[in-house]
């Protein structure tokens, strides 16, 4: 994949706040739509690698994470590599996109999508919205990133809601290609938009 400047994305209109948003989603997932599986599995395992090294996953107990889909990179090797560290893993549940609810990761050969559209979910009991309090880290998924910690999701707003639960000391890190982090940059977001405190892509780790 290529990196996409948006002072290329943005160069045809005067478009609005939302518009860029959306705009930049549809070209990230369309470059998405060009990798190859292998690419994919490549990306996901040194990401995966770099995740581990996160100074807040040793003294994490408990870790929100995420069940990848399609073409993100995938998680389903950090998500078998934090189990056999012993570490609680919780995904999120959604039913709709009202709902806010995380349950345990049992193992990958339990995850299965259970709602049309929506992304894997474990079959563990549902905890509700305020198990995120005891997560010590958040990792989450995302389309963009840059230099300041804006990140722009698939523009549901759910975890932007999600993360006004979580702990003030849990830090927030962003899973992405590399390609996707805009460092000279900034990308689009609009007040409700939550921050992360750092960004893993395959290549590297950036705190923010």
């Amino acid at each position: 994949m290529k990196h996409i400047a948006l002072k290329d994305v943005f160069a045809e209109g005067n478009y609005s706040l939302q518009d860029k948003k959306d705009l930049l989603r549809k070209n990230i997932l369309a470059n998405r739509k060009k990798l190859q599986p292998n690419d994919i599995l490549k990306a996901s395992e040194s990401l995966c690698e770099m995740t581990m090294l996160l100074s807040e996953i040793d003294s994490a107990k408990t870790v929100a994470l995420y069940a990848s889909r399609s073409t993100e990179p995938s998680t389903n090797l950090l998500l078998k590599v934090l189990s056999i560290r012993k570490k609680t893993i919780l995904l999120p549940v959604l039913a709709d996109l009202q709902s806010r609810n995380w349950a345990r990761f049992v193992t990958l050969d339990d995850l299965q999508e259970r709602h049309a559209g929506r992304p894997p979910e474990p079959s563990s009991p549902i905890l509700g919205e305020d198990a995120i309090k005891d997560a010590d880290l958040v990792i989450v998924p995302g389309l963009a990133a840059d230099f300041r910690g804006h990140r722009l999701g698939h523009g549901g707003g759910w975890y932007d809601r999600v993360l006004l639960k979580k702990r003030e000391d849990a830090k927030v890190f962003a899973l992405l290609y590399d390609v996707e982090v805009y460092f000279d940059e900034e990308i689009p977001v609009e007040e409700h938009d939550k921050f992360v405190n750092g960004i893993v892509t395959e290549k590297q780790i950036i705190r923010v």
